[in-house]
């Protein structure tokens, strides 16, 4: 099982690499898929956040850092599905 979800993370980067790319490039569509993968990576990192601190003993640096990637992720996101000018 542990297998899966790591080919599935480094698969999940590398569709947000691919993203940003496609965002620079200024391919069709490519906001808006980058977008929900934004959406999708912040919904996870909230997760893990929450899932850290449910734990005991809670590592409290762990929440921390997710939490920052919760934030990035979610700003990224409200500024990729924004509409254009």
């Amino acid at each position: 099982m542990p297998l899966i979800f790591g080919i599935g993370a480094v698969l999940f980067g590398g569709a947000l690499t691919a993203g940003g790319l496609a965002v620079i490039g200024d391919v069709r569509g490519a906001r808006l898929i980058t977008g929900l993968l934004s959406v999708l990576a912040a919904a996870l990192s909230a997760l893990g956040t929450v899932l850290v601190m449910v734990n005991q003993p809670s590592d409290t640096v762990l929440a921390i850092a997710l939490t920052i990637a919760t934030m990035v992720y979610g700003i990224a996101a409200v500024l990729l599905l924004r509409p254009r000018r």
